[in-house]
């Protein structure tokens, strides 16, 4: 756990169990990661972001960033210049969804692993992200009130249900608490 100065909060660090080839897939791997194929612009990047876990706590903003500071052209000591990378837009745009995933990894405390970051889950987790913060907007109700006519196993039912639609800060669900 990371402690951090913004709002005074405690902040989880989400750990990467992922394996060297599990990350040099997501690095890679053109279905399954990043695909950032050519090994100098892969180099590069590694510089900035050497692992998922790199990613907690950084905006899309940051992402472009990134890609312009590994693309921006430099000069070595006799004003030749050197070489240059920038990442495909392909790359990009993962990149700022896996942002999202690694956010809401530390917010539930769970730790990185291959499955949370394949590019197939990422995208499925995007929409639901998306939902999730249409949702958090909405307004949360009233909670429901035990009644002797439905019982208790229906009340239960209801709590849930109200549980799942209510989040909470940081738009965590309040069922998932």
């Amino acid at each position: 756990m990371r402690i951090t100065s913004t709002y005074s909060s405690c902040v989880h660090q989400p750990k990467s169990l992922l394996t060297e080839e599990q990350l040099q897939s997501w690095f890679s791997h053109p279905t399954d990661g990043l695909c950032i194929t050519n090994k100098h612009t892969l180099a590069a990047f590694k510089v900035e972001v050497p692992s998922p876990a790199d990613l907690l706590g950084m905006s899309e903003e940051d992402i472009d960033s990134i890609n312009y500071t590994i693309s921006a052209r430099t000069t070595d000591s006799r004003a030749r210049a050197l070489p240059n990378f920038r990442l495909t837009h392909r790359s990009v745009l993962r990149l700022k969804k896996m942002v999202n995933v690694v956010n809401f990894l530390s917010l539930v405390r769970r730790d990185i692993e291959w499955d949370s970051v394949r590019w197939g889950t990422v995208q499925v987790f995007d929409n639901e992200w998306v939902a999730l913060k249409h949702l958090a907007g909405k307004d949360r109700g009233v909670v429901p009130k035990y009644k002797s006519s439905v019982g208790m196993p229906r009340h239960v039912l209801n709590m849930i249900d109200y549980l799942r639609a209510t989040f909470g800060s940081q738009s965590c669900p309040l069922y998932y608490l």
